[in-house]
């Protein structure tokens, strides 16, 4: 199956996040073995969908609560139940203003025993203005996250895994197509996925 490094860490699964302005960014992932790779996302309210260099286009749909895969060589799409099989690195809040309790509810999900969340100041990246924080896990692994308290997302990631960052945001209204199933595609089945 197609490996997608990250997870898609919602905020809350009762109720459909939704991002607080449409816009566009670059996806850039820098892992620590040093392979490295690129996309872009697109944002309007409660879906996303990532477009990654060589890989097929992921779409989200937190209202509805499902992902889907668009193979878009083949003209094949597959979704399934949000969090459940490949999904897609854009960290997303509630609640800009409390960030620290948002994240540690993620992870238990994440599989990781948290230990500590706290503010680091602010910084700009990329022209925008950034709260910052500092993540400890138990086992005293660190990671910091930049978030925009205007779209409340994680605009950077790092840890011991590597870097997650959005760039070059711009907010803009989003075609409702990029987050439909072009017509004329067809539903994947097992046999379509053999080899891949």
């Amino acid at each position: 199956m197609i490996r997608l490094v990250g997870l898609l860490l919602v905020s809350s699964i009762l109720s459909a996040p939704v991002f607080a302005q449409n816009f566009t960014a670059d996806f850039v992932e820098t892992q620590q073995d040093g392979a490295s790779g690129s996309g872009k996302v697109f944002a309007s309210r409660d879906k996303v969908r990532l477009e990654r260099d060589g890989m097929p286009a992921f779409v989200v749909d937190f209202a509805k609560q499902t992902s889907t895969m668009l193979m878009t060589d083949r003209h094949l799409f597959l979704s399934y139940p949000h969090n459940y099989g490949i999904v897609i690195p854009v960290w997303h809040f509630l609640d800009s203003n409390n960030i620290c309790s948002e994240w540690e509810s993620l992870q238990p999900r994440r599989n990781t025993a948290f230990k500590f969340c706290q503010a680091s100041g602010k910084e700009t990246l990329d022209g925008r203005s950034l709260a910052k924080y500092t993540i400890t896990a138990a086992n005293g692994s660190a990671e910091t996250i930049w978030v925009d308290p205007q779209l409340r997302i994680v605009l950077k990631k790092t840890g011991a895994d590597g870097t997650i960052e959005l760039k070059n945001i711009k907010e803009s209204p989003q075609s409702p197509a990029l987050f439909e199933i072009p017509a004329g595609y067809r539903k994947a089945e097992m046999s379509d996925m053999t080899g891949q």
